[in-house]
């Protein structure tokens, strides 16, 4: 049956005096949906809700019903708590706040946990919204910046990182700042970067935000015509760098996406 709605829109509102009136177990109940009051709480970003839950658990011993209700996957959503939460901007608290109750609980790397649907984890969830602050919280609780998600339900192609995905959403800005981090806080992520337009190391910061710059305004775009546009520049900021020995290998690589785009365009 359906999740109580006295219940759900105390959730959804954070009114907590309502919900202390309910045991935890009844907010830890997942109806035939997969909804409970701790997944309601978490998408409308009602932290003091979501740490009032986690903490009942322990006061009244239901810790079994937390595990149950962190780690199911919805029917309707395929997705687990984490995920759902990690769709919702700047919902840092409620992702530090479930991770950290997963860990008490030793549900094993759940921050890396997959999804039904495309096989992602929440960092891809995060990724593909573009969804900076998210990125870099769930990256600082040790998500696994190199997971490869499907990109299709059928699995036909080639399983993606997060980082591949942040171009797909978002504004320009947004994919700016995600793409940066990416690059400059994670060494996955810059070797991402140095193999997508060769040996990058002898760049310097600014140069590196300028091919960023180009990289997030073409993909929002979404045109080949405007990709093709996009590494002519590329190939010339890298020419006129300081990184003179790696110009080869990068144009050499800037060229291969060329030559696909000239393909897709029909040339």
């Amino acid at each position: 049956m359906p999740l109580n709605m006295l219940i759900r829109n105390a959730a959804m509102n954070g009114d907590l005096d309502k919900l202390s009136e309910f045991k935890v177990a009844d907010l830890l109940t997942i109806d035939e949906l997969g909804n409970s009051a701790l997944l309601i709480a978490a998408q409308n970003k009602q932290i003091k809700i979501v740490n009032y839950i986690i903490a009942e658990t322990e006061k009244q011993n239901e810790q079994s019903l937390l595990r149950i209700a962190l780690i199911n996957i919805s029917k309707s959503s395929h997705k687990n708590i984490l995920h759902v939460a990690a769709f919702i901007p700047d919902n840092t608290e409620i992702l530090t706040a479930l991770v950290n109750a997963a860990n008490k609980l030793d549900i094993p790397d759940y921050i890396n946990s997959k999804d039904l649907e495309y096989n992602g984890t929440p960092l891809h969830m995060a990724a593909r919204q573009a969804l900076f602050s998210n990125i870099q919280v769930l990256i600082k609780l040790g998500a696994n910046v190199t997971a490869l998600s499907k990109e299709s339900k059928e699995g036909a192609q080639d399983g993606k990182m997060p980082i591949e995905l942040i171009s797909h959403q978002g504004n320009k800005e947004q994919m700016r700042a995600c793409l940066s981090y990416f690059v400059k806080e994670t060494k996955e992520g810059m070797d991402y970067f140095e193999k997508r337009y060769g040996l990058l190391k002898g760049l310097d910061a600014k140069e590196i935000n300028e091919i960023l710059d180009i990289e997030s305004e073409a993909a929002h775009t979404n045109s080949p015509s405007a990709q093709f546009i996009s590494l002519q520049h590329i190939i010339k900021l890298l020419n006129s760098s300081p990184a003179n020995s790696y110009f080869l290998n990068s144009l050499y690589t800037a060229l291969c996406h060329i030559n696909f785009v000239l393909i897709e365009e029909g040339f």
